[in-house]
């Protein structure tokens, strides 16, 4: 990775200037590194560094997005549980679906709505899987 690259995103997360760091995601054209650098700061004590890394997450794969997801679907912003939410029923995570029954108990409404409607998807999705194999 463009050291210099890093060094830039490294300043701009620690001053939460999140237009600077998606600019500089976008200069750094590497959607491994990409993931990586936004996995490294998913724990970011910034709620909005937290909020924009989540929803950036959504649009990648892997076992380490589902590990930052499933914790994300316990942090304090609705937003982060959210892309959580989101982002477990983008990659179909059945396994999941336990802690996805979880948050139709969550605070928020907003929260809960997206819970409910991922279930949804997961259990339909799960029964088409189903339907296909016994064909």
């Amino acid at each position: 990775m463009p050291n210099k690259i890093y060094q830039n995103l490294l300043i701009a997360f620690q001053n939460a200037d999140l237009e600077t760091i998606d600019a500089l995601l976008i200069e750094l054209n590497n959607s491994e590194q990409e993931k990586q650098i936004l996995l490294e700061f998913a724990d970011s004590p910034d709620r909005d560094i937290q909020s924009f890394v989540y929803s950036k997450l959504y649009d990648y794969d892997g076992n380490d997005v589902i590990q930052a997801a499933v914790k994300g679907l316990q942090n304090e912003d609705e937003i982060v549980r959210i892309s959580a939410i989101e982002i477990i029923g983008k990659q179909q995570v059945f396994e999941q679906l336990p802690a996805l029954i979880n948050s139709l108990t969550d605070s928020d409404e907003l929260v809960r709505c997206y819970a409910a409607e991922t279930i949804a998807f997961l259990g339909t999705d799960l029964k088409d899987q189903r339907h296909a194999s016994k064909s």
